[in-house]
């Protein structure tokens, strides 16, 4: 940061103790030193919350990845039942075509 630059810090230094300050008077009271909050401020819980944002972000992808292969395969399954069901009609009715051609023919 700049703050960092320009006292020339190292980066395990607080930049906080440097931050310039500006004394405040108030009558009949002692004075005091306010500083300007940092920004911005890399400290160990905003990295902590940054790495768990990323990785629930990377959770939720791979969760919906499985839950895709999961429909992708259940689709196919059901789409193979229908397929199957579809083949033993054709395959029933034509034997029963075939059944009433014989009939039909034995009987002239």
């Amino acid at each position: 940061s700049k703050i960092r630059k320009l006292f020339n810090l190292s980066r395990t230094e607080d930049v906080r103790r440097y931050v310039v300050r500006r004394r405040v008077l108030k009558s009949g009271k002692k004075d005091r030193l306010k500083a300007p909050k940092v920004q911005r401020l890399m400290t160990p819980k905003i990295k902590a919350r940054r790495a768990k944002k990323a990785k629930d972000a990377i959770a939720k992808v791979r969760a919906s990845a499985a839950e895709r292969r999961e429909y992708l395969h259940l689709i196919a399954s059901h789409r193979r039942a229908l397929r199957q069901r579809d083949h033993s009609k054709k395959h029933t009715h034509k034997v029963h075509t075939q059944r009433a051609e014989v009939a039909a023919f034995q009987k002239k």
